[in-house]
């Protein structure tokens, strides 16, 4: 039986009930990870760094529990992208986070890759898991698959949606094995522009079908803009440099000129009203992504460039070492 909120949610596709308050949601996942002997972090390639806040970190170092991270969504990435060299990625990005242990790409959509977590969970002296992480990253959708999978009618199913932090309690399965699961809330994170526009905005952000993908030339001046949204414009470069743009097919990057910035951010059809805005400045090296939380990346390719950004005010925005294509040394 459906609770009302789950019910609204499931049906109607609309959430009247809200999120835990992040204090409540922390203290959730505290309970959760008290109870298990080891953690499932899952993680959402689409945008790792919002995956991945710093509160989810310091729950999971300070565990000093056994790990597995599960690296939901890898088949949203370009099909040439292998899992493999999107593990090996991850893995050294967890590594600057003084994060270890296991790590499986999966779909929980399809259930590509899942296999190779069930050697983790069921042959393992470990028996009691927590599965934690931030809001929209899969998990609901992942404990699906696991209990599909395993042929395991439970009286309590996940609910699955688009809705951020649709999981309020720390709920339980038996899994084969003597395996326990847990589940615990997401935690949400500050600095993703998916929870800062409009609830018409914010599905289309979130790419459920393989991203977009464009590759353009760049030169002083060249702009990339999301209307209303954010602007990435190019202020400085070496010719022959290359930019390629990933983002959600629904609300994809459109190149332009510098001049037309302003126009941009005031317009679309949305009701997002996005009136605090921040520049950034950031030098891009070869082979290096713009990562914009909840948004998507620019990675920039056979040269340097110098872009300011100006995006909603609190934006998570880094530079990292990029996940697709060639890499540079790694230290």
């Amino acid at each position: 039986m459906l609770c009302q909120r789950c019910f609204q949610i499931t049906n109607y596709k609309r959430n009247n009930f809200g999120s835990l308050s992040p204090d409540l949601a922390i203290a959730a996942v505290k309970s959760g990870i008290e109870l298990a002997e080891g953690l499932i972090l899952v993680l959402d390639i689409m945008d790792f760094e919002g995956s991945l806040p710093a509160e989810v970190v310091d729950l999971v170092v300070s565990s000093k529990k056994p790990v597995i991270a599960v690296v939901n969504k890898g088949d949203l990435l370009p099909p040439r992208t292998s899992f493999s060299e999107v593990k090996e990625w991850v893995r050294n990005e967890l590594r600057k986070r003084n994060i270890s242990g296991h790590i499986v790409v999966i779909s929980a959509l399809s259930g590509k890759g899942i296999a190779e977590l069930y050697p983790l969970l069921f042959g393992n002296e470990v028996r009691k898991w927590a599965m934690i992480g931030s809001t929209n990253v899969g998990k609901s959708a992942i404990i699906q698959r696991i209990l599909r999978d395993n042929l395991l009618s439970q009286e309590k199913t996940p609910t699955v949606s688009s809705f951020p932090g649709t999981t309020v309690d720390c709920l339980h399965w038996r899994l084969p094995a003597g395996c326990l699961l847990f589940d615990t809330p997401g935690i949400a994170p500050s600095g993703r522009i998916s929870d800062q526009v409009c609830s018409k905005c914010a599905p289309k952000l979130i790419p459920n079908r393989s991203i977009d993908v464009k590759l353009y030339p760049i030169k002083k001046g060249t702009t990339f803009v999301i209307p209303s949204i954010c602007s990435v414009e190019v202020s400085d470069t070496n010719p022959g440099t290359l930019a390629v743009c990933f983002g959600s097919p629904e609300l994809m990057w459109h190149r332009t000129r510098a001049t037309k910035i302003a126009e941009f951010l005031e317009s679309g059809n949305c009701a997002c009203n996005l009136v605090e805005w921040e520049k950034h400045s950031f030098t891009i090296r070869r082979n290096y992504d713009l990562a914009i939380s909840g948004l998507g990346w620019i990675s920039i390719r056979k040269g340097t460039a110098n872009v300011e950004v100006t995006a909603p005010k609190g934006s998570t925005i880094n530079v990292r070492p990029n996940l697709i294509g060639p890499k540079e040394t790694l230290s």
